[in-house]
């Protein structure tokens, strides 16, 4: 919240979701900025879920993400599945 300002902050002090997509979606450099925040501290995490799932012998790891390959986690990944659909179905 530090890096978009107090408009992003609700009075509860938790994270306004919907205005912080405001202002990534309308900005190209502020949808950089986010990314740059948030990619490095979710890398680990998912390699902690694989780690984990590999432990008890899961089957499968689902990584869920609208920037996989530009995040570089898709290299985390033995396959990479596409979904694509009509905007309006998202």
């Amino acid at each position: 919240m530090e890096r978009f300002g107090a408009g992003v902050r609700r009075p509860d002090g938790s994270l306004d979701r919907r205005r912080l997509a405001e202002i990534v979606f309308a900005d190209a450099g502020q949808l950089a900025a986010l990314e740059a925040i948030v990619h490095p501290a979710v890398r680990p995490r998912i390699l902690a879920a694989i780690v984990a799932a590999d432990a008890v012998g899961a089957p499968a790891v689902i990584v869920e993400a609208i920037r996989l390959v530009e995040g570089g986690l898709a290299e985390l990944c033995d396959e990479v599945w596409l979904v694509v659909c009509d905007p309006a179905e998202q």
